[in-house]
């Protein structure tokens, strides 16, 4: 089995990294995962765009991860030639040279998957010998009806591949950040009134400008007793 068989074999099963029981999962004490701060409007178009990051000292090829939204939070989609595309993006530490896609198989649940078809790492520092924490970007959107206020995210399920096969992922799940979400009160963003003025008529059907009096009068299809 070459390199890129074995990488294949490991992500293929479930949608999910090693699936065959030649591989092995463990713990990291070194690794880091986590989601920085986002500000989102529930407008329903408006996208706040979160970075996720990861640390650590070991060059992994592939990672797949979980994200846990609030019900009214989406992945926004994104004009890409004729197509719309999720809006999720891996930063140049690894846009050159590897994939990541995303779906939300329920209405809080968005799945990550990334990987390299030439088993290349995630950079784990520039050519400056600077350190890019940065791993990928993801935009999301609000519905109107979700009400403002700070909402928990979780981060689960993450795990993180080397060339071999083998994986680490985090000693603890869930890790929890916080989304804030800013707008209308109710999700309501403009209220069209329509009000119209009242117009009576008498009884041959003939529009009133005034009512003279105490007079019966037709208001919608009714008739009524109409005092000035």
């Amino acid at each position: 089995m070459n390199r890129i068989e074995k990488t294949l074999a490991a992500v293929m099963a479930a949608g999910t990294f090693l699936g065959a029981s030649a591989y092995t999962t463990e713990p990291s004490e070194s690794l880091e995962v986590w989601i920085g701060d986002g500000i989102i409007e529930n407008d329903g178009t408006s996208i706040a765009t979160l970075t996720v990051y990861e640390k650590d000292n070991v060059d992994y090829t592939a990672f797949n991860m979980a994200i846990v939204v609030p019900e009214g939070i989406t992945v926004a989609k994104v004009k890409q030639g004729r197509e719309w595309v999720d809006d999720i993006h891996l930063t140049d530490r690894a846009s050159a040279t590897h994939n990541i896609t995303c779906n939300m198989p329920d209405s809080n649940t968005i799945k990550i998957i990334s990987s390299s078809p030439s088993l290349s790492p995630y950079y784990p520092t520039t050519e400056d010998g600077v350190d890019p924490y940065a791993l990928f970007t993801i935009g999301l959107v609000a519905s109107p009806t979700l009400a403002p206020g700070d909402y928990k995210l979780e981060l689960c399920d993450v795990k993180f591949v080397l060339e071999s096969g083998d994986a680490f992922v985090l000693p603890e799940e869930p890790l929890t950040f916080t989304l804030k979400v800013e707008g209308d009160p109710v999700g309501i963003n403009e209220i069209d009134s329509d009000e119209r003025e009242e117009t009576l008529y008498d009884l041959q059907g003939r529009p009133l400008k005034e009512v003279s009096g105490e007079e019966i009068v037709i208001r919608n299809g009714q008739k009524i007793i109409r005092t000035r």
